[in-house]
């Protein structure tokens, strides 16, 4: 699997694998740390469970993972598997890990 920069990691490379539970964080957009765009990514503050490389070779050779991202459909006991690059991904291991996604116009949907 692609490595990637962990926020809340020790140390500053991870290599995501199954199980790990993560969150998608947009770190350019308005809810992130910086503010170079106005609008975020699908799944922005989203938490989950990867579940292995993406299926989509396009997708894998770019560095995405598969997650499945739980409370996001219809029904809540069902996940949404999607494909996310693991440079939006911070691994969770503490409650504490979880960032906070700011409410407004562009996150009310997500």
């Amino acid at each position: 699997m692609t490595e990637a920069y962990c926020d809340s990691c020790p140390k500053a490379k991870w290599s995501p694998k199954p199980g790990d539970l993560v969150q998608i964080w947009d770190h350019l957009g308005p809810n992130g740390r910086k503010t170079e765009f106005k609008t975020t990514i699908d799944g922005h503050g989203w938490l989950g469970y990867v579940v292995g490389d993406s299926t989509n070779p396009k997708h894998r050779a770019a560095g995405a993972v598969r997650v499945i991202c739980f409370g996001k459909n219809d029904d809540p006991s069902v996940g949404k598997i999607i494909d996310v690059n693991v440079t939006w991904l911070r691994k969770i291991d503490n409650s504490s890990d979880i960032l906070k996604v700011q409410s407004d116009s562009l996150s009310q949907n997500r």
